[in-house]
């Protein structure tokens, strides 16, 4: 016998090798096709006159809860995936979710920070353990765009009228390129 506790403990120790927001999430959709299944299997042993209905209704559940755990995967695949920054001539835009794209020559500051202020609220985006992405109230400044890695804490700073953006790459000299080279073509 096969009990669901043990697809619980599978996923914690799977946190041991994979990053654990994936062993959580693996484990929990594991248990659910298990959960339905069974539910499933023990459908056949009813003998009412509704056996047949409950089962097409159980089997929609569960394509459904399919359906929303596969969204709530690629939302987070595409979360977490790096925005992609790109300088050209005349633009600067961030490719991904939220992406954005600014006219270089309506850029009223560049700088390279090193603190970040304050995060007061997400209002629109994506937020899950060091990512940030999207529309945030920020303390000092008030509305702008994140595109950035908390932990990575060397940020570039753009600002056009009364809107703003950070965004930082994986490593601080690709923040400094990205800075270097936004200034190089602003100039």
């Amino acid at each position: 016998m096969f009990y669901s506790s043990y697809i619980v403990l599978g996923g914690a120790a799977l946190a041991f090798f994979i990053d654990p927001m994936y062993a959580l999430g693996l484990s929990w959709t594991v248990w659910t096709v298990y959960f339905f299944i069974n539910m499933i299997k023990h459908n056949r042993l009813d003998d009412t006159k509704h056996h047949k209905r409950d089962r097409y209704i159980m089997i929609g559940s569960f394509v459904v809860t399919i359906g929303v755990l596969l969204f709530a995967a690629w939302i987070y695949v595409a979360g977490e995936q790096t925005p992609v920054f790109i300088v050209t001539d005349e633009t600067v835009t961030v490719t991904g979710l939220h992406g954005v794209e600014w006219e270089i020559a309506e850029l009223t500051d560049v700088q390279l920070v090193e603190e970040l202020p304050p995060i007061r609220s997400r209002i629109a985006g994506f937020s899950s353990g060091e990512t940030r992405k999207g529309l945030y109230r920020l303390e000092e400044l008030g509305r702008g765009r994140l595109f950035i890695q908390t932990d990575a804490p060397l940020y570039l700073y753009l600002e056009k009228n009364d809107e703003f953006l950070f965004i930082n790459g994986e490593h601080s000299d690709v923040t400094e390129a990205w800075y270097e080279e936004v200034k190089k073509i602003k100039e």
